[in-house]
């Protein structure tokens, strides 16, 4: 059976423009969680941090995969 050699086309780069954008947004999402948690006492900061960062982490997966129709 011949190897079929992989095309490297526009999908390609579309698909590593993802992924650097949801790395950019899960970036964004942890400074985010960090900000809003500056106030409050060190153990509970870092538990509401932790949480927030999870939830909103899970909110965009299920973004970025509307596309491929896949929740």
């Amino acid at each position: 059976m011949p190897i079929q050699k992989i095309k490297a086309g526009p999908k390609w780069y579309a698909t590593l423009a993802r992924v650097l954008f949801f790395y950019i947004c899960s970036v964004i999402v942890f400074a985010f969680s960090a900000g809003i948690t500056k106030g409050i006492s060190a153990q509970i900061a870092d538990h509401t941090s932790m949480l927030l960062s999870t939830a909103l982490t899970f909110a965009l997966v299920f973004v970025f995969s509307l596309e491929y129709g896949e929740p």
